[in-house]
């Protein structure tokens, strides 16, 4: 895959890393304060949010390698992976990026 796919992808997976250990923080933090809980669920946002960057960049992988090798099998592989609401997330993605 591309170097900017790549570096993509492990951009993301930071994001997620970070927002793991911020969650992990703020939930085993004594504190309630509620500076504590909007940092939590952001926290969470940014988790959900880095998770569905990378299911759609590995999307995007599988579809490229399917091309490359002319075959449709990767599309399908994606689809079988696909939840729905990364499904509505990866549309919205799509439609923003036309």
């Amino acid at each position: 895959m591309s170097l900017f796919t790549n570096v993509k992808l492990l951009s993301c997976s930071q994001v997620k890393q970070g927002a793991e250990s911020m969650i992990a923080k703020y939930t085993s933090g004594s504190g309630s304060s509620s500076r504590d809980k909007k940092l939590h669920q952001e926290a969470m946002a940014m988790l959900d949010d880095s998770k569905r960057k990378i299911e759609y960049i590995r999307m995007q992988q599988l579809l490229l390698r399917s091309k490359i090798h002319g075959t449709q099998s990767g599309v399908w592989l994606v689809i079988q992976h696909l939840t729905a609401t990364s499904v509505t997330w990866m549309l919205k993605t799509l439609i923003a990026e036309a």
